[in-house]
């Protein structure tokens, strides 16, 4: 081990990890899916749950690099758009509770809801 002049033990220099961006989170979770890869798959990979991956992958969907209906059924969007004209202040967990917890999560209705507010 090495020890500095007073003969102190001298840690071994630590390594920092790059930092990891949110930005290359996004990237690597659009890469996994255009790969084939599914969201459940690129979640365990990404150490994630998947509506982590969903948020990961909205941009994408917002900027048109990847269709929502990819992602999501068509006709669950238009459930779920159908719900938003309905009832236009919905939060997320209204529109999950409303149309089931069972078929719909955070990653359909947040991404529905940010198609809704992107400017044209």
């Amino acid at each position: 081990m090495a020890k500095d002049a007073q003969g102190i033990i001298l840690s071994p220099p630590t390594r920092k990890k790059p930092k990891v961006t949110m930005e290359m989170k996004q990237e690597k979770a659009l890469a996994m899916y255009l790969e084939g890869k599914l969201v459940e798959d690129i979640a365990n990979e990404m150490g994630v749950v998947e509506s982590t991956v969903y948020s990961y992958l909205q941009p994408s969907v917002l900027n048109g690099k990847l269709p929502m209906n990819h992602l999501f059924e068509q006709k669950k969007i238009d459930a779920v758009n159908k719900y938003l004209d309905e009832h236009p202040s919905a939060m997320a967990r209204d529109v999950i509770e409303a149309l089931g917890r069972d078929d719909y999560g955070y990653g359909i209705v947040k991404c529905c809801q940010a198609m809704r507010e992107k400017p044209f």
